[in-house]
């Protein structure tokens, strides 16, 4: 039992980088969103979203955790467009 809570310590230190992670990635999403703004360009940039999915996944060295990475970088772009389409309003 001590080993699974060690883990679970892991996983919950882990939980909290990425919580502060994409607390930065968030607030970096509301400068682009200013940016945009400024220039005229859409929120939805279809050629960028391909490209950040496939940057990530190719990171990831073993194929097994691959599609997993694209679902969360998938959920974590659509919610960085209502952000910044929030940010627009």
């Amino acid at each position: 039992m001590a080993e699974l809570e060690q883990l679970r310590n892991q996983i919950n230190q882990v939980d909290e980088r990425l919580v502060a992670l994409l607390k930065q990635r968030f607030e970096i999403v509301e400068a682009v969103a200013r940016t945009k703004q400024a220039s005229g360009a859409p929120v939805f940039d279809p050629t960028r979203e391909r490209a950040v999915l496939k940057r990530v996944v190719d990171l990831v060295a073993n194929e097994d955790y691959q599609p997993a990475v694209a679902q969360v970088f998938t959920t974590i772009m659509d919610q960085a467009k209502q952000l910044e389409r929030k940010k627009l309003c």
